[in-house]
């Protein structure tokens, strides 16, 4: 059984019709994913997490394209979002006040219950954003690669 789907890379301004539809291509990866490792709840908090992103990416992105790659090895989403804008450091965002809740704010912490990983990093005037999920009915035999994004 193959463990492997091929990489998708996507360049696309970050508007709402767009990122639906980067939405639905990761959930057709998913759903056909040959190792079944991914339950229908993997796929919503994995497309929950990413839209998130994706929407972040476009808010806060001055320049109008955002850069998405995603594949599926071994039982595990893996995505790297890229885009322009304001550098931050995730480690000083505060998180959102439960007993005050906000319309924004959420997204670090959503991010953190939805994937396994979450990698961010400033490479000259890009945020690079890195995601892993494994699916819930992963092989534990099988071994995480743990190289850089390919």
């Amino acid at each position: 059984m193959s463990t492997f789907v091929r990489k998708v890379r996507l360049r696309f301004p970050a508007h709402r019709e767009r990122l639906a539809r980067a939405r639905d291509l990761v959930r057709a990866a998913l759903a056909a994913d040959p190792s079944g490792a991914f339950t229908g709840e993997d796929m919503d908090e994995i497309l929950l997490g990413l839209q998130e992103s994706l929407s972040n990416a476009s808010r806060h992105n001055p320049d109008p394209l955002v850069e998405l790659s995603f594949w599926i090895r071994a039982g595990r989403f893996h995505a790297c979002l890229r885009g322009r804008g304001p550098a931050f450091d995730p480690d000083q965002v505060r998180p959102p006040d439960e007993d005050h809740p906000a319309e924004h704010g959420y997204g670090l912490l959503l991010l953190k219950r939805t994937m396994d990983r979450v990698r961010y990093r400033r490479v000259g005037s890009w945020n690079l954003l890195r995601l892993v999920r494994a699916g819930s009915n992963r092989d534990e035999t099988v071994k995480f690669d743990r190289g850089g994004a390919r």
